[in-house]
């Protein structure tokens, strides 16, 4: 039974990553095209305060509340005997990382993730008041 829990929890998060390219996705040869510039809109860069280090091991947490791999350890988590990471620690996470779990895309059945439903949105926006 825990390896078929295992076996389906791996197979959600290769769907849920499947077509994410990552940094390492190979990049198309620029093209004598390529220098017409105005035809493509420029890309974001990610700012070094929005990094997503540890996405990874926190995947199977904002989606269920467990670390079904252990992934946590690598980052020194500590989890308890039913491989969940404490509240503070999974809050935190949620708010520096919360956004960028939820533009991988879900399937509609999964439902709401666990994080989402326990912590509300990862951000919110707080307008600045002016003097």
């Amino acid at each position: 039974m825990q390896n078929a829990r295992i076996a389906f929890a791996r197979l959600l998060r290769e769907l849920a990553l499947d077509g994410v390219d990552g940094p390492d996705a190979p990049r198309s040869p620029r093209t004598a095209d390529s220098d017409r510039g105005a035809d493509m809109p420029v890309r974001r860069r990610a700012g070094k305060r929005r990094s997503t280090d540890g996405l990874d091991q926190w995947f199977f947490v904002f989606s269920s509340g467990h670390d079904f791999f252990d992934e946590l350890a690598d980052l020194g988590i500590e989890t308890d005997a039913y491989h969940c990471p404490s509240m503070e620690d999974a809050e935190s996470a949620w708010r520096r990382l919360g956004d960028a779990f939820l533009e991988i895309p879900r399937h509609p059945e999964q439902g709401e993730p666990w994080a989402l439903k326990e912590f509300g949105p990862p951000t919110k926006r707080r307008g600045k008041r002016r003097r």
